[in-house]
């Protein structure tokens, strides 16, 4: 192998498609959007030191679309640091928390570390680690352990986002 560094010149040539934003965001239009959630690469482009396309994009979507951004992260350790020091103008974090560690980079105590010091706000992703934990145990990991205030969720039945949202309403509600 020539050059074992990955994407070293790819880097500084990556561009952002903003057609392809801007067809995908209007067709949101007619919907109460809350957040636009700018999808894990952010993870990628925070390490390869290029957080100037996601203050152009950021900014972009504030000033044609008026949506507040939030960034998403699998790896809190080592990109959040990076971007709560950035020029970048957003909302607040989603990002992956659960005591089994799932998707938590790059140790779950560097994500948990990390979390409890942002200024921003979070919301906890994969907090029952693809149904691996149970939903009481969950949550109180996130809302009582690391304090986030708030969760996204994903329910495959009825039954289940009944148990969910009990486990939520009991612990919320101490």
């Amino acid at each position: 192998m020539k050059d074992s560094s990955p994407y070293c010149e790819e880097l500084g040539s990556l561009e952002i498609d903003y057609d392809s934003v801007n067809r995908a965001l209007t067709e949101l239009e007619n919907l109460n959007i809350l957040f636009v959630d700018l999808g894990s690469e952010i993870d990628f482009l925070a390490m390869g030191k290029r957080t100037d396309l996601v203050t152009d994009l950021v900014d972009w979507i504030s000033d044609n679309y008026e949506y507040e951004c939030l960034l998403s992260s699998h790896h809190a350790g080592s990109t959040l640091p990076i971007l709560e020091s950035s020029k970048v103008h957003f909302y607040g974090y989603l990002t992956s928390l659960n005591k089994l560690r799932v998707m938590m980079f790059p140790i779950q105590r560097a994500s948990e570390d990390v979390v409890k010091d942002l200024k921003r706000p979070v919301i906890a992703i994969k907090p029952f680690a693809g149904g691996r934990l149970h939903p009481k145990i969950a949550l109180e990991y996130v809302y009582n352990q690391l304090d986030v205030p708030s969760c996204m969720i994903g329910v495959a039945s009825l039954e289940e986002l009944k148990q969910d949202t009990s486990a939520a309403l009991q612990i919320l509600s101490r």
